[in-house]
């Protein structure tokens, strides 16, 4: 048996609580977000979406880049518009 299943500590109630469990609520925790994330409506995404594509045209417009190769932003640029599209 690993030391972290049997190691406790006392909960915010004061109950003895594994650090096993304390990691396992962590991750289920972490997995909660990630999914409330990903079942984010369309409206919301396409807002997201929005919001960076400005911005890359923003930072692609400026000058000072010099020689820098800006395919992968103008590339990124197109699927945004034609992922809101």
């Amino acid at each position: 048996m690993n030391i972290i299943e049997t190691t406790t500590q006392k909960d915010y109630y004061g109950n003895d609580i594994t650090k096993k469990k304390i990691k396992d609520g962590f991750f289920k925790d972490s997995h909660v977000i990630s999914t409330s994330q990903s079942e984010l409506a369309k409206s919301e995404k396409n807002d997201c979406v929005n919001r960076n594509v400005e911005h890359l045209e923003l930072m692609v417009a400026k000058s000072d880049w010099g020689s820098e190769d800006m395919a992968a932003a103008n590339s990124a640029i197109t699927a945004g518009k034609s992922y809101v599209a």
